[in-house]
């Protein structure tokens, strides 16, 4: 096997260790599909979210995932949607769509016969100086003499030809292969580059004898931002992890890599006129996330040189090193310094900037004080010599604006500027900071908070809590970036929850992902045109280590690349699905850690198959109303034979919130019309995470009466709280047989959690 083309750093990441199925794991012999649990264990009956029956995990093999590292592998890929072809050779009947890139270009045409790379291929450049270096620097031919020489070859060659007279955009390329020669032609390096990178994916997938089949492909992408944003706040990783993955970003022709370098998890960036940034700020006591945020404030950050602080940053040097690396792959770093809001680490380093004058007390930056400005703008001085990115994100989300309501300072700027609202106070800042920023020849990137109290005039806006905030931004003439919580939040879970480690809710799957457009329909052409591109955020509260990010960022992140490459008459989710697992494979081949897409629980099966019992469709009669929120298919929907999904938001689950005037929460009665004899009543109770604060209930009654005046209670059970594992929990009674009209099921939540939910999909009676 030949193997000449390479991913030149890839090489410092070896092959992952043997991998396991987490699906292949629920070994338990009494397992029970339709709940997800294990019926055999009593005490702790259901699996926890890796896949494992807690009581009999102990005598089962090793768990797929180290819970000391949360490292997180996946199993080999099979074969089965390969294309098959002959040994060597490559059939003309191929569908075009076959071919195995992603992002997939848009214009293909397959030709009969490959180019064969062998020893004596040659590659020819026109491109000169730091150009030429940088090419045969990144791609290497091993064993391959290599020609620079104004003396173009016809055949067994490799051509890269720069050609500014193309009429094409930027980052566009032609790449034409036939059984002579490979030849990229581009306006720029970038469309060279990208053209190379489409070589190296057809090159992986037909590396057998180095033969690529002949083709002809003109493409050029559909958004000139494609992006994926790392939180290094909240867990910090080391810097070969993000080499490694601008490695992989560029791969797939993503080129602008956002870092959250600030924010209440920790400071991260060396900022030489603030040393107490991440002297005082850049550690805390605690790696987990949760538990930090709710252990108190004494003691939350720790001084940089603490024994066992958990942390770390980056000094100017090393992101001016990786600022030049990402550059030469033709991605962009946009650094994000959080502002007003998410700045307690700030102020604990330096009080003087909050409202209060004491750390721990404000979340926001004192607006008022016109030393924060030139803190502020001292900061992002030295950011703006780093990185010479044109867009500065500066956050401006989710400012609290508790403090400014009682702060004389803030108050008095809103007295002198006729302010109505806090918001106009936020809008303040923001506009001063768009100023300085303008003055530097920079743009403003923000969330679409900014846009309250009055956008800045040439503000660009990043679209998160949904695609309202990006329509207005460009209705009103300013440029958007679209990141919508609902599509493009990487940290959610990606398939359903008992099979994943923790993470945040409800899933976002691959397909939710990948049928995303960024334009909504409502902006006209021209307001279209501001739509600059796409996001994929991978926040890092439930991601602790750094093959977890991995596991979360792909393949979602090969998704964002074709949502922002291809055209959207040239996407289809099947075929992206063929083409996938191959590139899943690649990436388990140089060291990654995806998550893998060949076994998706997706849905639980009885979800999709009405279920018949005795109460179907019958009356209902509420005493403990459900929330409106969360009303499922009303009244009568669990008696409508529809049994739930694993997400508690898919439609299918009813949802009752806490309360404590009433001693069940969830209570009904069901008129069976007749009296009947009655042999089961079941009833599925879903568990999530903390974070969504779904549980099951403490105290679960059945009662059985022919009048609906004199009860007969069967069942009576009390359960422990369990806060480790998730899943479906079926409370049910059995017995030989009870004549009755009525049945009442009741439950209890837990009287010391008080923010607290319960969700139910059917009342079975059998």
């Amino acid at each position: 096997m030949f193997s000449y083309l390479i991913l030149s750093t890839s090489s410092h990441y070896g092959r992952p260790p043997e991998i396991l199925n987490l699906k292949r794991k629920i070994n338990c012999a009494e397992f029970d599909s339709e709940t997800a649990r294990c019926t055999k264990c009593e005490e702790n009956y259901f699996i926890n979210p890796y896949g494992v029956c807690e009581k009999q995990k102990a005598s089962t093999e090793k768990s797929t995932v180290n819970y000391d590292t949360q490292e997180i592998f996946s199993n080999p890929v099979h074969h089965h949607h390969d294309c098959d072809h002959e040994h060597g050779k490559h059939s003309n009947d191929i569908p075009d769509s076959q071919l195995p890139i992603i992002p997939y270009p848009n214009s293909v045409k397959l030709y009969p016969g490959n180019f064969t790379i062998q020893a004596s291929t040659r590659v020819y450049t026109n491109l000169q100086g730091d150009d030429k270096a940088l090419f045969l620097n990144y791609i290497y031919l091993e064993e391959l003499p290599v020609s620079s020489t104004p003396f173009e070859l016809e055949k067994n060659v490799i051509k890269l030809l720069l050609d500014d007279t193309l009429d094409m955009n930027d980052e566009a390329y032609n790449l034409l292969v036939t059984q002579d020669a490979i030849t990229i032609k581009a306006k720029t390096t970038k469309g060279i580059f990208y053209g190379i990178q489409t070589i190296l994916q057809l090159y992986q997938k037909y590396d057998d004898e180095g033969e690529i089949p002949c083709c002809e492909i003109y493409d050029s992408p559909a958004f000139e931002y494609r992006g994926v944003m790392l939180d290094v706040s909240r867990h910090f990783v080391p810097l070969e992890f993000i080499y490694k993955q601008i490695d992989m970003l560029a791969h797939f022709k993503i080129n602008t890599l956002h870092i959250h370098l600030t924010d209440t998890g920790g400071w991260r960036i060396e900022i030489k006129q603030y040393p107490l940034l991440t002297q005082k700020a850049a550690y805390r006591n605690e790696s987990d996330w949760n538990r930090w945020c709710n252990s108190g404030l004494d003691g939350h950050y720790n001084d940089t040189g603490t024994p066992g602080a958990y942390g770390g940053f980056y000094t100017q040097d090393q992101m001016r090193e990786l600022v030049s690396y990402a550059t030469k792959k033709f991605i962009n770093i946009v650094p994000e310094i959080e502002m007003p809001g998410h700045s307690e680490e700030v102020m604990y380093a330096y009080p003087e900037y909050s409202c209060a004058g004491q750390p721990y007390v404000n979340h926001d930056l004192c607006v008022g004080n016109p030393d924060t400005f030139t803190f502020l703008c001292n900061v992002l001085t030295e950011v703006m010599d780093i990185f010479p990115s044109p867009y500065i994100h500066i956050g401006g989300d989710e400012a609290l604006k508790y403090g400014w309501k009682t702060c004389p300072k803030c108050l008095k700027v809103m007295q002198d500027n006729n302010f109505t609202d806090f918001d106009q106070l936020q809008s303040y800042l923001i506009k001063k900071i768009e100023a300085f920023l303008d003055e530097h020849n920079r743009h403003l990137l923000g969330w679409d908070e900014i846009l309250e109290g009055g956008l800045p005039p040439h503000a660009y806006v990043m679209s998160w809590t949904g695609e309202q905030g990006g329509i207005i931004a460009a209705q009103t003439g300013h440029h958007v970036v679209m990141s919508p919580s609902l599509y493009m939040y990487l940290d959610h879970y990606q398939d359903e929850f008992f099979a994943q480690p923790d993470a945040r809710l409800p899933p976002r799957t691959l397909e939710n992902i990948y049928n995303y457009y960024p334009v909504p329909d409502v902006l006209t052409p021209e307001e279209a045109k501001l739509i600059l591109g796409v996001q994929g955020n991978v926040w890092t509260e439930f991601i602790t280590s750094p093959s977890h990010v991995e596991y979360m960022m792909y393949p979602r992140a090969m998704a964002v690349s074709e949502i922002g490459w291809t055209q959207k008459n040239n996407k289809n989710y099947n075929l992206f699905m063929d083409r996938l697992h191959h590139e899943i494979q690649n990436l388990i081949a140089k060291g990654y850690f995806p998550h893998r897409t060949d076994n998706l629980y997706l849905n639980r099966q009885q979800s999709l198959v009405p279920k018949k019992h005795l109460a179907l469709n019958k009356k209902v009669t509420y005493t403990a109303p459900y929330n409106p929120n969360y009303p499922a298919a009303g009244d009568g929907a669990l008696v409508d034979g529809q049994l739930g999904g694993w997400n508690f938001d898919d439609g299918t689950w009813q949802g009752f919130y806490y309360r404590n005037d009433i001693e069940f929460q969830f209570d009904l009665t069901i008129d069976l019309e007749e009296i009947t004899n009655i042999h089961k009543v079941a009833v599925n109770f879903m568990r999530q995470s903390e974070q969504a604060r779904i549980y099951w209930p403490q105290r679960f009654v059945v009662s059985l009466s022919s009048d609906n005046v004199n009860w007969n209670t069967v069942l009576d059970e009390t359960y422990d709280y369990v806060n480790t594992i998730y899943g479906l929990s079926l409370k049910k009674y059995t017995g030989d047989g009870v004549s009755a009209q009525y049945v009442r099921v009741q439950a209890k939540m837990f009287d010391d959690l008080q923010d607290q939910w319960l969700f139910v999909d059917e009342v079975v009676v059998e």
